[in-house]
């Protein structure tokens, strides 16, 4: 079978990111932070010959933390990660033997939109 010009697995044409932080001291020997997170990337195929249905669409993702540490040490700090809800599979492969013609997948856990509170 000719793979030529088919996209290599697992591998998406762009994947990129970035982040912010700002990191403050307050009166009284308090500490405030707040940081954000940008991850995305293109599509991806999880098998040599790039069907569509066995791979994803590219996603992104945002993560945010605002984070206040008292002058002993102990942080309390809000989180979300995933804030744009981008559900996604990570891994999709074919199963010939067990299931032909079917597809198994897995999608990762922390796919979901989550948001807490952590001390």
């Amino acid at each position: 079978m000719d793979r030529s010009g088919n996209w290599l697995s697992r591998a998406p044409e762009w994947q990129y990111g970035g982040g912010l932080q700002y990191d403050h001291e307050l009166a009284g020997g308090w500490a405030f932070l707040a940081d954000v997170q940008y991850s995305a990337q293109t599509r991806v195929y999880y098998e040599a010959a790039n069907r569509p249905f066995v791979g994803n669409d590219g996603w992104s993702n945002i993560d945010a933390r605002v984070q206040l540490t008292s002058p002993g040490g102990l942080s309390v700090y809000v989180f979300g990660r995933n804030l744009t809800d981008d559900r996604y599979l990570t891994n999709v492969g074919p199963t010939p033997v067990a299931n032909p013609g079917f597809v198994t997948t897995f999608p990762r856990a922390s796919t979901y939109r989550v948001a807490g509170v952590s001390v």
